[in-house]
């Protein structure tokens, strides 16, 4: 498959010269010609590749080269999550190295509207008197960070990575909440990461998030739920 799609890409790039915002495939028929397939083993192979999301069909109007979703990533770090090929602390430790880059980032390049957009659920979390919508906002406020960055690599790492982050989110959050005011310390520590992204001042966000970390790790220990703690993270019984 990989060799076949190489050579795809090559045709499409001698027909489309430049990106202009979407590629609209050479006919089937074209595409069959240039790769030297028949059309039965070309529609085969391009029947996958609209099924990881690669390619759209639009009726009428011809087939079309997209950029997809991080839908084939997440599914995989959802099963390596659940199969155990990953664990939850081996996350957080990815999660800690992408979330430096990111808010530094952030706090170069977010718009009005992003720094808006962070306020609004900042102030929600802090504000969030049930369990889930505070896991929700933790969640968006973390991933809209990513969106700040204006990094289309880093918001497609964050994407492929959303499902199992906001499994891990959920899972640090049900720690500290068994800890007296441990979730209303560690929603605090966004308050300063939020400012440091609206000041444009990347080191203080990047100390802010360092921070953060470390607050929910100090409450985490603390947790009655807390079942083995290790040199790095910790494992809950949930």
């Amino acid at each position: 498959m990989d060799a076949f799609v190489e050579r795809l890409l090559e045709v499409i790039a001698a027909s489309n010269p430049q990106f202009d915002g979407e590629i609209r495939l050479p006919s089937e028929r074209d595409i069959a010609q240039a790769l030297e397939v028949n059309r039965a083993t070309l529609r085969e192979k391009m029947a996958v590749l609209e099924a990881m999301g690669f390619i759209t069909r639009n009726q009428g109007s011809g087939t079309y080269l997209s950029i997809p979703r991080a839908n084939i990533l997440k599914l995989s770090f959802d099963m390596a999550l659940r199969f155990k090929y990953i664990n939850i602390e081996q996350l957080e430790e990815v999660r800690e190295i992408i979330e430096v880059g990111v808010v530094r980032n952030a706090a170069q390049n977010a718009s009005g509207e992003d720094i808006r957009a962070l306020e609004y659920f900042l102030h929600r979390l802090i504000e969030a008197q049930e369990a889930e919508y505070g896991h929700e906002l933790d969640y968006t406020f973390h991933m809209h960070l990513g969106i700040a960055t204006h990094n289309p690599v880093l918001i497609m790492i964050l994407e492929s990575l959303s499902s199992a982050l906001r499994k891990l989110l959920s899972h640090r959050r049900r720690l500290v909440s068994m800890v007296p005011r441990g979730l209303e310390k560690t929603n605090e520590t966004h308050i300063d990461i939020f400012e440091a992204v609206r000041d444009r001042d990347p080191e203080r966000a990047v100390a802010a998030m360092f921070r953060h970390f470390t607050i929910w790790k100090d409450y985490a220990g603390k947790s009655p739920g807390l079942k083995k703690a290790t040199g790095y993270g910790v494992e809950a019984e949930v």
